[in-house]
């Protein structure tokens, strides 16, 4: 996983917490190197008073839970994920800076 994907995304919830898939996900964070943890994983919080497990705190977090910052967080989320690393070049940038993102919706399913 860590050679095939340059960006893991972390959909932080209550029940991601409880399964296996969290132990997974702590043991490849555990695997990289400090630095690479924050070039590579995103942690995106979906629902609010989520515990964040201790390898993840220092990371930047995309938290979805607070008001009024869904357009913000979106844009953070989506430029974290498009953004090469520094030791390699991303071949699908150009084609990416034209992309026309649709409006964020809500993850809990409301309306803003």
């Amino acid at each position: 996983m860590a050679k095939r994907c340059r960006r893991v995304v972390i959909l932080l919830s209550g029940q991601f917490l409880q399964g296996t898939a969290c132990d997974f996900i702590i043991k490849f964070a555990h695997s990289l190197p400090p630095a690479a943890r924050s070039k590579t994983l995103l942690p995106v919080i979906r629902e609010r008073n989520t515990p964040i497990p201790r390898i993840l705190r220092f990371l930047t977090l995309c938290d979805f839970t607070r008001p009024g910052m869904n357009e913000l967080v979106w844009d953070k989320l989506s430029a974290a994920i498009v953004a090469p690393s520094e030791d390699e070049s991303n071949p699908f940038d150009e084609s990416l800076t034209d992309l026309k993102y649709s409006t964020p919706k809500r993850l809990d399913g409301h309306d803003e």
